[in-house]
This record gives structure tokens, sequence and C-alpha cells, in this order.
């Protein structure tokens, strides 16, 4: 107990808020009814934190980037936002094409691959996904 008491001021985090602010300036930058995607688990609970506990932004559809490869976490995704194309396939690119046109599209940390498939402008924290020659 005392090493607890001892080292409490060095392990509480109390006061950290960074991944709340985070989360609460990435919701804001993305346009009303987009399709969020986080890139990995930082992103992603900060995120859920901000909407699911905070109640920030249910007009969001946030994807964890990884785990839209399993099945049962894009069926889950489509019972919360039925417009979210489950058959898109466990590639995450393929849903990116499945909502153009339908939502804004952002995403937390593109990766080489999208760099290349996509226009990636930035916004706030985000970037907001475009394809090439789109105005």
């Amino acid at each position: 107990m005392a090493l607890l008491w001892h080292n409490w001021a060095n392990v509480d985090l109390s006061r950290d808020t960074e991944a709340r602010q985070y989360a609460l300036a990435a919701l804001a930058a993305a346009a009303p009814d987009a399709l969020l995607i986080a890139d990995g688990d930082e992103h992603a609970f900060a995120l859920w934190y901000a909407q699911d506990g905070l109640g920030k932004r249910p007009d969001v559809a946030i994807v964890e980037r990884t785990l839209w490869n399993f099945d049962w976490y894009r069926r889950h995704l489509v019972q919360r936002w039925p417009d979210l194309s489950a058959a898109a396939g466990p590639d995450v690119n393929d849903l990116i094409e499945s909502q153009r046109g339908r939502r804004p599209i952002f995403i937390t940390d593109p990766d080489e691959d999208m760099a290349l498939r996509f226009e990636l402008k930035p916004v706030g924290t985000l970037f907001e996904v475009a394809w090439p020659g789109s105005p």
C-alpha cells in the first residue's frame, strides 16, 4: 500500500484529457452523417467513448479499420447503421467504395494504399476521402 501511495502522482491519469480532446475534435471535424474510419485502438476507443459515453455525434458511423475484417463486426455495424453494406467484404477500401456518394468519408490515419487510391484532404485531425478528379 505504501508503494501505491508513494507512486500515485506518477500513475494518476485522472487529469489526462488528451484522448477525450482528440475524440471531440475529430467528431467536430467530421461532416454530418459521415463514415469515420478509425485506425487503431487509441483512436477507436476514444471516439467510441465520445459517441457512446458522452452522447456526441450519433450521426457519425465509426468503423474500426482492422475489426472491419471480421464478419461478426460487419454484421454488428449494419444493425446500428443499416446503410453500411456488410456485403462490401472484409477490405475497408471496399467499404469506402460502397459509401461513395452516400456519406462523407473520413479516416484517422490513412495508409499508403489509401493515399494511392484516394485523394486525402486534411480536415482538422482527420483526412477526408475523395476520389481523384472529384471537386
